[in-house]
């Protein structure tokens, strides 16, 4: 995923420059704190703070922009801001950093839009999410003073307000074409049938008519007529 390798190159950078990009991070309710609603998830207080969030965003973005291809830009972006703002806005006074937001936001997001979906694809995501992250529920609790459990909090809140916002719409368009040739000759086709599937699959009848049955049809009787009366 692009956002874990952009991730990487800011903290070293960062290293290599031996800087300290920590005044980059959100701090609430300061007009120049605000950027860090657009910077702040790509600061890292440490390389374990790093890779801590490293894979989950790998894993749970590959579910993210394959499933939900359609719309996972969307709610990639959703998340990423409204966690921010919401962080700004009413977290404790202090400089919040790292993509443990969007790590809490994509994972609400997977198991939710799963229940309310109910295809078979989603529910087993949402299943794989809950096995593999359920535990993080903990993180939502107040407790380390040194981790930003309001940018865990509003990023599951951003998740699941997306689940809702965005289950209804398609999924990946996978399309089936079935063309029934009534004939040894092929036509252009006359009509045509969509049906849609369980999951977003798409079945696509052409149904296409043969010139020796189209001109049979057309062909007047060589016989004369018979009277229906005797």
């Amino acid at each position: 995923m692009a956002f874990v390798g952009v991730l990487w190159l800011v903290t070293g950078v960062e290293w290599a420059t031996k800087s300290d990009f920590g005044f980059l991070g959100i701090l609430p309710r300061r007009i120049e704190g605000a950027i860090g609603i657009f910077t702040g998830p790509l600061i890292h207080g440490s390389a374990s703070h790093l890779f801590s969030n490293t894979l989950p965003l790998v894993i749970l973005g590959i579910g993210l922009f394959y499933i939900y291809d359609r719309i996972a830009f969307e709610v990639f972006a959703w998340i990423y801001v409204s966690s921010g703002f919401w962080v700004w806005l009413s977290a404790r006074e202090a400089y919040h950093i790292g993509s443990s937001g969007l790590v809490y936001g994509m994972v609400t997001f997977l198991f939710m839009v799963g229940l309310l979906r109910r295809d078979p694809k989603s529910i087993a995501v949402a299943m794989i999410v809950f096995l593999l992250y359920g535990g993080m529920i903990y993180g939502l609790i107040p407790g380390n003073g040194d981790v930003s459990w309001e940018s865990h909090l509003f990023g599951a809140l951003s998740g699941v307000f997306c689940a809702f916002y965005y289950h209804r719409y398609k999924t990946r368009n996978r399309v089936t074409k079935v063309v029934a040739a009534l004939g040894p000759h092929v036509e252009p086709p006359l009509s045509r049938h969509n049906h849609t599937l369980p999951g977003g699959l798409e079945m696509r009848y052409v149904y296409r008519k043969s010139e020796e049955k189209e001109k049979d049809r057309r062909k007047p009787s060589d016989g004369p007529e018979e009277s229906g009366i005797k």
